[in-house]
């Protein structure tokens, strides 16, 4: 991974600094004017959610915009937890309710591919390629790239229902809550390109080629080489969902892109 890693007592220093050169011309038309109100689509699954929480990053980051740029926000969290890539998809492309919802949006957050991650290397009962103990690797990366496929519809689905120059488009490259895990079980090294960078970096790729922010949390959680567990204060007690300070720091994260929908 190329990015610079942020630690949480980087990000605060860097928001002030941030948001003066994002604050420029290119926000959201109804951002112009202090009183204006915003609406905010959250999707994606029990993470935007805020399972284990009570509210998520999403809540977070929505105060934050409003205390910034004095605008009121209205949340519609469509995170659904338990909810596949490929889902998110069908329920972008099948539901008109949530399609009309994106056409208003000025701000557009995505967090999604934990849960294909999950089916993939069996993190509980079922896997599609064959678990932790005995992980049919090709069967791995070939999901892999189909989760890469399905985050580019993804995009390609939001985006022909709203420009990046009329809405904050946010997406992140999720950290990894299962390093510890990983190094235990003798398959961190097996596991780590290509469960997690390889789809990881692709974001990276699929976003740039779609003129959409990153969040990278992954490099703020897991470190510059993606080798560090996640300080447990972020997590929650199940070790995957983040408690209450991982949400603030998942917002940080938002905030410090600042406002400016060119990224």
């Amino acid at each position: 991974m190329k990015a610079r890693r942020l630690p949480h007592r980087l990000v605060v220093a860097m928001i002030g600094f941030l948001l003066l050169v994002g604050c420029g011309s290119h926000q959201p038309a109804s951002a112009q004017e202090a009183g204006m109100s915003w609406e905010y689509i959250a999707l994606g699954d029990s993470i935007p959610a805020g399972y284990g929480a009570g509210q998520s990053y999403v809540n977070y980051y929505a105060g934050y915009i409003e205390a910034d740029l004095g605008v009121t926000v209205n949340v519609h969290n469509w995170s659904i937890p338990g909810q596949t890539t490929q889902q998110l998809l069908r329920s972008l492309q099948d539901n008109p309710v949530l399609r009309d919802a994106i056409r208003d949006a000025e701000v557009i957050t995505i967090w999604t591919g934990w849960n294909d991650i999950a089916l993939l290397i069996g993190q509980g009962s079922e896997s599609t390629c064959g678990g932790e103990e005995a992980p049919d690797m090709d069967c791995v990366r070939e999901g892999v790239r189909v989760l890469e496929a399905d985050i580019d519809a993804l995009l390609d689905e939001i985006l022909s229902l709203r420009s990046t120059d009329d809405a904050l488009i946010r997406i992140a490259d999720n950290c990894n809550p299962f390093v510890g895990r990983w190094k235990n079980a003798g398959v961190y090294q097996q596991f780590k390109r290509p469960v997690f960078e390889d789809w990881s970096e692709a974001i990276d790729r699929i976003a740039s080629a779609h003129n959409v922010a990153v969040v990278h949390t992954y490099t703020a959680l897991n470190g510059e080489d993606g080798d560090d567990e996640i300080a447990a204060r972020y997590l929650w007690n199940d070790g995957i969902h983040f408690s209450p300070e991982g949400h603030v720091l998942i917002a940080d994260l938002h905030r410090a892109l600042g406002y400016d929908t060119d990224p």
